[in-house]
């Protein structure tokens, strides 16, 4: 029944922050209320459903000026 209750929570993404459902699991699993493999199961599908992507900094990209004119 909990198992059941924290994987609604996961696919609602009801937590904002990864690391609240990633302990309120453990702790669950700590007082053998879920066991491993039902643990497991539900950290694969944290890492799924809480995943995100790196963004990629513009900011490093070269700059230089292409506009620049020769000088004879």
């Amino acid at each position: 029944m909990i198992t059941t209750l924290l994987n609604k929570l996961i696919d609602k993404k009801y937590y904002e922050n990864k690391q609240d459902i990633i302990d309120k699991c453990s702790v669950f699993f700590a007082m053998n209320v879920i066991n491993e493999t039902d643990y497991a199961t539900m950290m694969l599908k944290i890492e799924v459903v809480y995943y995100v992507p790196e963004v990629a900094d513009d900011a490093t990209e070269d700059t230089t000026d292409e506009t620049t004119e020769e000088v004879a």
